[in-house]
Formats: structure tokens, sequence, C-alpha cells
């Protein structure tokens, strides 16, 4: 599993850094804060409960811009914070929420409540936001994630936005296909937030550069029809 996390590391490292240059000793400190917020068995019992339930399986990564008619079919379900609104409309749960804590508060409460699991990340200029929020998230659902590696029960996720977090998350999981529903990374969505940073187009353009350079590393092609987006498996080994 954290092999395969590699592949998420490496990219944010080649692509995020090179672009908007964060310092990686911010996400260091930031997740020192978090040394023994929760036990690395807590944490390895968790992903591999969200590891059995994707591995070989067909995965929806649901988005902003969902409509819930396409995503009813959906089984194995991963979504950003900005997905669940339209998961609530669908009246599907999903398996997994990623969030780094800037939605709006009603929208986080919500993906807390209906996901079995919350993956909170962690990163360079959030600690005080995430610092209060993880106490609100039953311990049960929680796993912390980060860009980086640290010595800490973190898990190394790599990837940048919330929405290419949940992607490749999916692929490090081992998932056969990843379905990608109401995403744009060309247009920027604010309706889960209550404000949208000026950087915002800038990260999503990130994000996609992150996520080809992780399908490429893990082994998966990539298909773009009108609006939905494939990552298809070829390499599983």
């Amino acid at each position: 599993m954290l092999a395969r996390a590699e592949a998420g590391v490496r990219a944010y490292r080649e692509v995020v850094e090179r672009m908007l240059g964060y310092p990686e000793v911010n996400e260091l400190n930031t997740a020192m804060h978090f040394d023994g917020f929760i036990s690395c068995d807590e944490l390895c019992a968790k992903l591999l409960e969200i590891m059995e339930r994707v591995s070989g399986k067909e995965v929806c990564v649901v988005g902003p811009l969902a409509s819930p008619d396409e995503i009813r079919g959906c089984n194995a379900i991963m979504a950003p914070e900005g997905g669940v609104i339209s998961l609530l409309e669908a009246g599907l749960r999903p398996l997994a929420v990623t969030t780094d804590g800037d939605s709006s508060l009603q929208v986080f409460y919500q993906a807390a409540e209906v996901s079995d699991y919350v993956l909170l990340h962690i990163h360079g200029d959030n600690l005080n936001r995430v610092s209060s929020l993880a106490k609100e998230i039953p311990r049960s659902k929680l796993l912390i994630t980060s860009q980086v590696y640290t010595p800490y029960c973190v898990y190394p996720s790599g990837a940048f936005t919330d929405g290419d977090r949940a992607i490749a998350i999916s692929m490090e999981m081992g998932a056969d296909e990843v379905k990608v529903f109401g995403f744009n990374f060309d247009l920027v969505s604010c309706a889960h937030k209550d404000y949208c940073a000026d950087t915002k187009l800038q990260k999503l353009r990130a994000g996609r550069e992150v996520l080809l350079n992780i399908a490429s590393g893990l082994g998966y092609s990539v298909d773009i029809k009108n609006n939905l987006m494939v990552f298809s498996r070829v390499n599983k080994a």
C-alpha cells in the first residue's frame, strides 16, 4: 500500500512543488502537531478496510458538478467534500470523503455524518482549522493524510486538491477502474465553500497534472469522454 502511495508523493514533489513552490518543511511542521492523535494500528486498520472495499473494484469518485442521475448506479464511492451535496441529492453514501477542512461547516458536518471514513488532510497552512475539525470527526471514522512522508501515523497520499486526492487514493488502493463524475479542472466551483481563493484555478490545473503523473506511475490509462473521466488499471501487478 505504502509502496503505491510513493507515486502520489512523487507527483506532488515533481508537479506541485515545481509549479507553486510550497516548502515541504511546512507540511512536516503541521504533521508534527498530530503526533499521537490516532495510533498507527488504528490508521492501518482503517486503510486496510478501505483497500478491501476498493481493490479490484469499480470505484466512482463524485465531484461537485455531478448530477444525481448519473451517479445513482455507483456502489463503491470516494468523494471530495464538494461532492457530498450531489451524493445526498442522489441518496448515496460515500465509503470515504477527502477533505482539508476548507468547505463550509455545514458541508463538512454532512460529510462526516454520511461517510464511513473521513480522510482529513493536513498541509502547510491549515493547522488551526484542521486541529479544531479533527476533534469533530468520530474517532472510528478519522484518518489523517498528508502530501509528503512524515514520521507520524499519517497516510502519505500525496496528490494535491481534495478532488485529485480522492482519485489518487482509489488508484493507490488498487481499484480496477475509477470513474470520475462532476469534475472540471478548468472551472472553479465553490458552492460548497464559504470562500474561494484566487489561486483555486491554478491549484485545479496542478491537480490535473498530478493525476496524470500518478496514473502513469501506477499503470492506469486515462480516457476522457464528455464530462466523464475514466482511469483503467492496465498493470495489475
